[in-house]
């Protein structure tokens, strides 16, 4: 996965593209401390299960 941001050529599987990638990219947000970059990336996350699992464990983290 980490490999894959460092190309230019996009994922072909929906799951790595739409779920996985925008997951990571909010981690590695909030692991800098933008934890508004981090919810921008949580919002492209394709399926809304996904998305909201995300959005709450965010959210859990903004507030300690």
């Amino acid at each position: 996965m980490e490999d894959g941001l460092d190309t230019d050529e996009p994922y072909t599987c929906r799951i790595l593209r739409g779920n996985a990638q925008p997951m990571l990219l909010a981690w590695l947000a909030h692991k800098d401390g933008n934890d508004s970059l981090a919810l921008h990336h949580i919002e492209h996350i394709y399926d809304e299960d996904w998305q909201e699992g995300c959005r709450l464990w965010i959210t859990r983290r903004m507030e300690k």
